[in-house]
């Protein structure tokens, strides 16, 4: 499961490799988790730019010129990979951007438990890399919960801090 330094670094990349390409198609390939069709995901996102890629808690943002964004979530054995067209591409394909220049950015999963979204909601909760260390202080004077519960808790805290809370 990627953590939110790998994310963050991944939301990096992705913005360094692809802004300003323009998506020539979305192919979606495992549909289970999509709450959008993909004829909805290609006329939304197709024919537009690739503004940005940021981390939104657990989630990477896509957004595009145009006012639409892609959130990927990868779950706990997703995976991201950018190849070109005429390379092998990878195995367990959820979603695919196919950009007009030949690159490929696809989102896999062998458990198809990687989740894409169009136009994610924001969130209201705080980001754990963003956190404001006087409101946590607040919120642990008002409970007797173990700080690493508090958190792990995804109402608390956008992200995942397992691992410095072991």
């Amino acid at each position: 499961m990627p953590e939110l330094p790998d994310l963050q670094a991944f939301s990096h990349n992705l913005t360094k490799r692809l802004k300003g390409k323009t998506l020539k198609e979305v192919i979606v390939t495992v549909d289970k988790k999509l709450k959008a069709s993909a004829t909805e995901l290609n006329d939304a996102l197709a024919g537009h730019e690739l503004e940005k890629v940021e981390r939104a808690g657990k989630e990477l943002r896509i957004d595009f010129k145009g006012g639409h964004s892609l959130g990927l979530h990868l779950m706990l054995h997703g995976n991201l990979a950018l190849y070109n067209e005429g390379d092998d591409k990878p195995k367990f394909e959820i979603i695919t951007l196919a950009f007009k220049d030949g690159t490929h950015l696809a989102m896999t999963d062998f458990q198809k438990a990687a989740t894409p979204t169009l136009d994610p909601e924001e969130s209201k909760v705080p980001d754990a890399l963003d956190a404001d260390a006087s409101a946590l202080a607040a919120r642990f004077a008002k409970t007797k919960t173990p700080v690493k519960t508090v958190l792990m808790d995804q109402k608390v805290l956008r992200g995942h801090w397992q691992r410095l809370c072991r």
